[in-house]
Parts: structure tokens; sequence; C-alpha cells
């Protein structure tokens, strides 16, 4: 599990360079880039309770 947590917030970061397509973050094209995606963070802090408990 505490391997599932460190790809997993190594995914969440790896979105920062990324440039939305869909959702709302599209709509702001270029001032996305640098922000790490929310949803991403959401599953890495959820398999990092798990990895804890």
């Amino acid at each position: 599990m505490r391997d599932a947590a460190a790809a997993a917030q190594r995914g969440a970061e790896s979105t920062a360079q990324l440039l939305a397509r869909r959702g709302r973050a599209s709509y702001v094209g270029e001032h996305a880039r640098g922000v790490i995606d929310p949803g991403a963070v959401t599953v890495a802090v959820f398999f990092e309770a798990g990895s804890v408990a």
C-alpha cells in the first residue's frame, strides 16, 4: 500500500505539467499549467491514508 501511495503522489505531481482539454481547467488554458489536479491529489491522499492504517 505504501508503494501505491508513493506512485499516486508522483502521478499527482506529474499532472502539473499537463494542459487540460476537458473540464473546468480547460477554460483557463495555459494558466492551469503548474497546478496539480485536485482529483489526483485526492486519490494520493486516499492511498496515503490506507498505508498508515
